[in-house]
């Protein structure tokens, strides 16, 4: 409800004519004194977000500053190690292609035995010593090698001559031999000229037939052709 409405409504009751206007302006001065110190907080809080917010950007500069500076010092110290190693391989390279120092050929004749002179006499007069003959020691040759004649080559004694075996011609024999032929064979041996024994139950070649053949792919039946049966 309106101050001034609340004012007048009480006025019209109890108050005199006189004192609701001053009300009145000390109601409006409250209200004006609440709503300036509503902004000053406002603007003073607005403040203080506004410095926070520029202390937290010059602490984000100031890491940023601080990493680039790292960087750049961790650059340099690579780069310094790098140049340290091609400067120690150019040095390496340059020392193996240096040649190496001459060293003075080696004397060929021995030198002389040192002459042992007199000491010095003020009194008398130094005479003159020859210089014993200088000893040449024999030159040493090294022993003629021995002319040693070539090892004689080991042939291998060249392969004996194998005639090729004798062909004999493929037995047959004058009596049944039976086989051992299975079933799922019996075609084969048919048409190889193979009977078929009804009563022993089992395959033979006929005596007289080459038995190679045969044998080269089925087995005896030695129970059978131990009856020899014609």
């Amino acid at each position: 409800m309106d101050a001034g409405v609340h004012l007048t409504s009480l006025s019209a009751r109890w108050l005199p004519a006189g004192t609701v206007a001053a009300l009145e302006d000390e109601a409006k001065a409250a209200a004006a004194k609440r709503l300036a110190d509503a902004q000053a907080a406002w603007q003073q809080q607005q403040a203080q977000q506004q410095a926070q917010q520029q202390a937290q950007q010059q602490a984000q500069q100031q890491a940023q500053q601080q990493a680039q500076q790292q960087a750049q010092q961790q650059a340099q110290q690579q780069a310094q190690a790098e140049l340290a190693r091609m400067q120690a391989a150019a040095q390496a390279r340059t020392a193996a292609q240096q040649p190496p120092p001459a060293q003075p050929p080696p004397s060929q004749r021995e030198a002389s035995p040192a002459v042992h002179a007199w000491p010095y006499q003020p009194s008398l007069p130094q005479q003159h010593q020859p210089a014993p003959p200088q000893q040449h020691l024999p030159r040493m040759y090294p022993p003629p090698q021995q002319h040693q004649p070539p090892p004689q080559q080991q042939y291998a004694p060249p392969p004996q001559y194998a005639p090729p075996p004798q062909q004999y011609a493929p037995a047959s024999a004058p009596f049944r031999t039976f086989l051992t032929t299975p079933f799922a064979q019996k075609d084969d041996c048919k048409a190889m000229g193979g009977r078929w024994d009804p009563e022993r139950r089992a395959w033979y070649v006929p005596a007289g037939l080459v038995l190679t053949p045969f044998l080269q792919r089925w087995g005896q039946r030695h129970d059978l052709n131990a009856q020899r049966v014609p």
